[in-house]
């Protein structure tokens, strides 16, 4: 079996319409208005959420094609705190990556290959 992509991945959050904005102001990810449950998409991908008053964090990686230096600034726009980054990646030949977290203390690493 040869997996394509994800389709969607479900994270828990305390407060859905926090998270459905953050995700949607900081990384411009469409709010799927006529969902079941609250969720937003960028390219195929869902990121779904669900209610939960016991939220264990969870990492998530994001690949963006943004600059550093554009990254940095976008994020400090918003007031997204960097936990770390940016730094060269280790694991992965010409990426660099910046480590943030969510509402709810999901760490999301934003990493951009450069050419």
């Amino acid at each position: 079996m040869k997996v394509k992509r994800f389709e969607a991945i479900t994270i828990p959050v305390t407060d859905v319409q926090r998270s459905l904005r953050f995700y949607h102001e900081v990384f411009d990810m469409t709010v799927i208005e006529n969902s079941d449950l609250p969720t937003v998409h960028f390219g195929h991908q869902k990121i779904i959420f669900e209610p939960s008053t016991d939220v264990i964090p969870m990492t998530l990686s994001f690949v963006v094609s943004d600059s550093m230096t554009a990254m940095e600034n976008h994020l400090k726009n918003y007031f997204v705190t960097i936990i770390s980054g940016p730094i060269e990646k280790q694991d992965v030949k010409n990426a660099q990556s910046i480590t943030i977290s969510d509402p709810d203390q999901h760490v999301i690493e934003l990493i951009s290959y450069q050419k």
